[in-house]
């Protein structure tokens, strides 16, 4: 992912710990379905959901945070 430093959405992404960060970039930025991404990251999608759904409740803490919503 390119961050640009002017991009505060990018940034709370960049604060995220990397396998959070490179689910929601796999699937949002990528498109991948959270069952390829699971199998690329050789983990069960049971897994990957609950990765997932870590990691969007922190990107809101941390755009809330920055007052981005």
């Amino acid at each position: 992912m390119d961050y640009d430093e002017d991009n505060v959405l990018a940034g709370c992404i960049m604060k995220l710990p990397p396998r959070q960060r490179h689910i929601i970039i796999l699937k949002y930025q990528h498109g991948y379905e959270l069952k390829e991404i699971a199998k690329m990251l050789g983990i069960t999608y049971t897994n990957a959901l609950a990765i997932e759904q870590r990691a969007k409740k922190k990107l809101k803490a941390l755009c809330e945070e920055a007052e981005l919503i």
